[in-house]
This record gives C-alpha cells, structure tokens and sequence, in this order.
C-alpha cells in the first residue's frame, strides 16, 4: 500500500499502529467492492473510474485466491479449463537439451562441445527424474513443473525456494513449493509479502511459517535468485498475479449452475406427474374421508405398478401436466458462455470442449491457435521456473566437482545455454503432417531437429543413434541387405 505523509509520520511514531491502519485500509477495500468483478461482494453491476496504482490493483487478491480454489474444487468446467491449460503446456513435462553457444568460447571444438552437451544432460536429467529434487520426496521435476503452473494458473502466482538439503553422504539442490498464500508480512515497508526497492524490483520475501511466524529471505544473493515467483505481469511495475479466470469466474458459475438447474428440471420430468378430478366422497387411493373431521380410513390398498392398467370412477377426469422439456436453448446458453471464456483464455472453444466435429481444416486452425497460446505461456515459465532451477542444479554439480568443465565460470552464460522442448501440439491427419515436413526438410526450410520435435518424436540425435544401433543389429542378422553404390565398372 502506499503510505502518504501522515502514514509515514505514524510509522515513525508507532510502526504497529500504522501497520494495523494499512491492514484496515486493505480490508475496506476488500470487503467493500473491490476492483474486479470476481472479488465484488454485491450482485449489481458497478463501474469505477478512477485511477489506481499497481499495489492497489491487487487488494481484491485474497479474495480472488479463494474464489479461484472454491471454484476449482467443485466447478467442472472452472477445473477443467485449468487442467486443460496444463496439459498442453507442461503435459508429461518440459525437458532441456543442452545447445552451448560454440562461437562465444575460444577454442571449442565440436567434437567436446558434443561431449559438454551430453554430461550436463545427463547430470540434469539424473536429477529432474529422480524424487530427490522435491524437498517432499514425492514427486520428480517434471511433475513439479505440473504443479507449480497448475498453482500459478489457479492461484494467481507460483512461489519457490531451492534449499541446499543434506541427503545421506552429500548436499542436493531440491525445490520447495511455497503457497501463495504464504508470501504475506505483518510489516510495514511490504507489498502482499514482497520487499520492494523504488523500481519494484524485489528486495525479500516474507514467507509465513506454520507456527505463525515470518521469516524474511532476501530475493539474490551472490548472484543467484533465491526466491522463485511465477506470475504474468498485468502492468509495468505489478508485483503479484491474480488468477487466470478472473475475467470469468462469474460465466463459468453460470454455466455450472445452469446446468445443475437444467439437471434438476431432467429429473422431475422424467417423474410421471398427473391428478385426478372427481366428485366422489372417498379419494383415488381408495381411502373413505369422513367430511366432517376430514380423516381417512383405508378401504382398499392399491399399488401402482408397471404395465398396471386401471378404470376411473364415473365423472372422474385424468389430467396430465406436461413439464415442457427438454430445454431448447440449454446447449445454445452453453456455447454463448464458453466463446466468452475461450476468448478470454485465449484456447479455443474445440480444446476447451475436447471435441473436433468440424473439418480438417478447422481443427488443425484451432491446433495452430493453441499453439500461441502456448508458446508464450512456455517462455514465461521457462524463464520464472525451469531455467533458474536447471542453472543451479548445474552449477552445484560444477562446484562439488561432479561436473568437470575448467572455463565454466569465465564462459558461464554460454554453457549453460539450453533449447527447452515440451509435448507435441499432435496432429489431426499424421500423414498430411509428415509429408508437410518432409517438404520442408527438403527445400531447407526446416530442419530434421525441429521437425521431430514438432511432430512428437523425440529428440533428432538420439533418434539417429538408436537408428544406427538397428540397422547395425539387423545387418548382424541378416534381415536386411546394405546397399553398395553402383558405380558403373563391370
């Protein structure tokens, strides 16, 4: 929050006076409408106009975390536009492969920068799928990945340190997830639990500890980030995000409550409902109603059963209600609602709905639009999450001696350069797709690295390796002939 003079004036007097005044402020604006849509405590729709400062753009915050796991526990379709975000992102994970800048160190050679290329794989790799680097012993880098941007995407933001732990014998670099909800101070000074200096850039972070006390991290320190924080920027100077769906918390409650209703309607029209008319003394059921005191006396028992085909008394009538189901405009509601969240999410509707009923043409166009929906949601956590973990882990290794490289430090930035590869967008005709490639390949406008990766099939150099170790295989028993080149001599 941003002190003004007079607050700054108290701070000086009493610090926790004004720090209980900033925590009003905060409340009030909080519990009184707030800023966004999802956060407001009225149903009216309400416009503010007025100008805010980027620390004022998240007092709805707490508010809007809430919303967004409420809603992700018990909304279907708020859970499952989450998941799907997931799942084409991160999917089975996002793997490095090492590609050092060769012309930036002297006297490298290809064959040893080869080499270099496959150590430093190797050591990550060892690491990245190994349950050793979760501080809980649960899960391997790849699922860790999954978690921290399912987190980011539900929570607004994603946090993480990497403590040096002692396993057994020796010293391992492992990730601990923070909540959001954690990074919180009882200071002054703090914005949302971040330190800031006059630029916004963090200084520390103030994490929550389970006994309710705060421990205070500085965001460097000997020039490595000691604090990860995964979140997209809203405005130049934001310091914490909000949740992905924010714009559409309200839609997609609709959809979800629309449905339940429509569920419920289903339900009682399948109930066969009817009455009967009559001007007899005693009721349908047999029964004899004394007028007077109004109670019965059964005469008769009936029970009404399958294929049961009975005869109404004289003068009386049978009256069938019609519910006037099903609904005609309950898919068009649907589909009115989910063009609003795809359009806001920037998936298109054929992902979101997992279904493909249109043309080729038109689910390879949604494929191609779901790709740059991805590409830059990669780049943002290659950056926040995958590379600063990816370049400690390697430099530990350098440091214990694990990994022997004797210019690495001079030429750092260089070596530890990598390509990060995720799941295949996939293909809706693989056979279309192959020969596009293969087209490609062979007028240079693609090369056989990245065409293997886009079409799902692992990495290109291994894939050749594997290939010569079959063909050699198949050679040693005799399946296949090798080719000799004619040259034309008799």
């Amino acid at each position: 929050m941003k002190l003004n003079l007079l607050d700054k004036i108290k701070s000086y007097v009493s610090p926790q006076a004004a720090y209980e005044i900033a925590k009003f402020r905060s409340a009030s604006a909080l519990y009184g409408g707030g800023l966004y849509d999802g956060a407001t405590q009225s149903p009216h729709y309400n416009i503010q106009t007025f100008d805010t400062t980027e620390d004022e753009d998240i007092y709805d915050l707490q508010t809007l975390r809430a919303t967004s796991r409420e809603k992700y526990k018990n909304n279907g379709f708020y859970r499952g536009v989450i998941q799907c975000a997931t799942d084409h992102v991160i999917g089975s994970g996002i793997r490095a492969k090492s590609t050092i800048k060769r012309k930036l160190i002297p006297n490298l050679t290809e064959d040893r920068a080869k080499e270099i290329e496959a150590i430093l794989d190797d050591y990550f790799n060892s690491w990245a799928k190994s349950t050793i680097c979760d501080i809980t012993a649960k899960d391997n880098f790849f699922s860790l990945q999954r978690l921290a941007y399912k987190v980011y995407k539900k929570d607004g933001d994603s946090f993480a340190s990497l403590p040096l732990t002692k396993v057994g014998s020796s010293k391992v670099i492992q990730v601990n997830l923070i909540g959001a909800e954690n990074i919180e101070s009882n200071k002054l000074g703090f914005t949302e639990g971040i330190k800031l200096s006059d630029n916004k850039m963090p200084l520390s972070y103030s994490i929550k500890q389970s006994n309710n006390t705060y421990k205070e991290i500085r965001a460097f320190s000997k020039g490595k980030r000691n604090i990860l924080h995964v979140f997209e920027r809203e405005r130049a100077k934001s310091v914490r995000g909000i949740p992905f769906l924010t714009p559409v918390m309200r839609d997609i409650d609709a959809i979800d409550q629309f449905m339940k209703y429509e569920l419920n309607a289903a339900k009682l029209a399948a109930i066969f409902f009817g009455s009967i008319e009559t001007q007899s003394k005693s009721d349908v059921f047999g029964n004899d109603t004394n007028l007077l005191t109004g109670e019965q006396t059964q005469t008769t028992s009936n029970t009404v059963k399958e294929n049961t085909i009975t005869q109404l008394a004289p003068n009386d009538k049978l009256n069938i209600h019609n519910q006037g189901r099903d609904n005609p405009n309950f898919d068009k509601y649907i589909q009115t609602n989910l063009r609003k969240v795809s359009t806001e999410t920037r998936i298109p509707l054929e992902i979101i709905l997992t279904q493909f009923v249109s043309s080729y043409s038109a689910s390879r166009a949604a494929m191609l639009q779901m790709s740059k929906f991805i590409n830059p949601e990669r780049m943002t956590f290659n950056n926040s999450f995958n590379k600063p973990i990816r370049e400690q882990v390697i430099v530990w290794g350098i440091l214990q001696g694990d990994i022997i490289i004797p210019d690495f430090f001079e030429h750092k930035t260089a070596y530890l350069e990598a390509m990060w590869i995720g799941d295949a967008m996939g293909s809706v005709d693989p056979t279309k797709d192959i020969k596009a490639k293969v087209l490609a390949i062979d007028n240079n406008l693609c090369t056989r690295e990245l065409a293997t990766s886009d079409l799902g099939f692992g990495d290109f150099e291994t894939n050749a390796d594997i290939l010569q170790k079959e063909k050699e295989l198949l050679l040693e028993k005799k399946l296949i002939i090798e080719e000799t080149e004619d040259n034309g001599e008799v």
